[in-house]
C-alpha cells in the first residue's frame, strides 16, 4: 500500500481495474442514486473509488483476502443505507437554506455525535461568493470500520470547509463512504 503521508494506504493492488459492464444493472442503478459523481462521469468516479479506495478494503467475513470489485460497492451502499446523515442534519435545523448559513462547528458536532467519529466536510465556493456544503465524508479503515477524518482526499475538486467558514446549505450535499485510513 501507497501513502502520502496524508492519507492512509491506497492504490493497495497494482493492476486492479475498473469493470463496469461487470456491475449488475440493480446495483448500478442504486450507485446512480446513492453515490453519484457530482464533478465528473460516473464511470470515472466509480473507476478512482474501486482502484485507489476499494483496492484496499479487506473482505468482511470468513474469507481472507481484499474485496471484489461489486462486493466493495455492495459495502459502500449497505454502509451508506445505514447512515442516515440528512435526516440526522434535519433533525438539529440544519436544512437547505439560501439565507440561513451553519458553522463547520455546528455540522460536525451533530455528525460526530451521531457517528461517533469527526467526518470530513467539503466545501466550495459559488459564484454567488457564498461557500456551500458540498460532501461529507465519512472515514473506514481497512476492515470498514469507522475512523476519524483528517484530511480531505488531495486529488478530490471540491476542497476542504475552513473552521471559520459560514456554510450553506443550497441542496443537501453528497455523502462519501469511501476512505479506508489508518492512524499513523
Amino acid at each position: 500500500a501507497q501513502t502520502n503521508g496524508r492519507e492512509g494506504p491506497m492504490w493497495c493492488r497494482p493492476g486492479v481495474t475498473f469493470n463496469q459492464t461487470a456491475i449488475p444493472a440493480e446495483l448500478e442503478r442504486k450507485m446512480e442514486v446513492s453515490w453519484p459523481s457530482s464533478y465528473i462521469s460516473n464511470a470515472w468516479f466509480w473507476s478512482h473509488e474501486w482502484i485507489k479506495h476499494g483496492s484496499c478494503a479487506k473482505n468482511l467475513g470468513n474469507i481472507e483476502g481484499p474485496l471484489k470489485q461489486n462486493e466493495f460497492f455492495s459495502a459502500v451502499l449497505k454502509i451508506h443505507y445505514g447512515r442516515k446523515t440528512s435526516h440526522i442534519l434535519e433533525l438539529a435545523g440544519i436544512v437547505p437554506s439560501e439565507e440561513k448559513f451553519y458553522s463547520t462547528e455546528q455540522i460536525s458536532k451533530v455528525l460526530k455525535d451521531d457517528f461517533s467519529k469527526n467526518p470530513y466536510l467539503y466545501c466550495n465556493l459559488a459564484a454567488d461568493g457564498k461557500t456551500y456544503l458540498s460532501q461529507i465524508g465519512y472515514c473506514f479503515d481497512l476492515n470498514l470500520k469507522p475512523q476519524e477524518c483528517y484530511r480531505p482526499d488531495p486529488d478530490s475538486p471540491i476542497k476542504g470547509c475552513s473552521d471559520s467558514a459560514k456554510i450553506y446549505m443550497g441542496v443537501l450535499p453528497q455523502v462519501s463512504h469511501y476512505h479506508p485510513e489508518e492512524h499513523h
